[in-house]
């Protein structure tokens, strides 16, 4: 018997037509998507409330919202996947987890979403190597990482 497994995921500071995109994209994942999306100021309100698997920020955001929300997906337990969405690679957010690319289509916001699901859903891993000392040093890369 296998576990259900669905993921919530927070769109923060997305404009609307981008919103459109990610709830679409997000309703064809390949596991049920609970779909929210916010404005910056409600952030940390949202986030303290709920609990959420993946946050997503738009990095056009202004610095400082954007510095707001991290804090506050930083703030929660458990601390959520946290992911800059934008058209260009320069809108970084320190502390973020990753960036995505912003989504052109639906297709491009389903595949988005799928990444998220691959991050933050448990996955095994197999480890082969010939060499004892390999596969020692990382199976203890990978147990030190984000991701159990």
């Amino acid at each position: 018997m296998s576990d259900f497994v669905s993921l919530r995921m927070l769109v923060v500071g997305a404009s609307d037509s981008d919103c459109v995109l990610w709830r679409q994209g997000s309703a064809l994942a390949s596991v049920p998507v609970e779909f929210l999306a916010i404005d910056a100021r409600s952030a940390p309100n949202i986030l303290a409330k709920i609990g959420v698997d993946v946050c997503v920020v738009d990095g056009d955001l202004p610095d400082d919202h954007k510095a707001v929300v991290v804090a506050a997906a930083r703030a929660v337990k458990p601390t959520p996947l946290l992911f800059v969405s934008a058209a260009h690679r320069n809108a970084r957010i320190d502390g973020a987890d990753g960036m995505l690319a912003k989504p052109a289509s639906v297709e491009d916001a389903r595949k988005r979403a799928e990444l998220c699901i691959r991050a933050k859903i448990p996955t095994r891993v197999l480890i082969v190597d010939d060499s004892s000392t390999m596969r020692s040093i990382v199976r203890k890369i990978l147990a030190a990482s984000r991701f159990p």
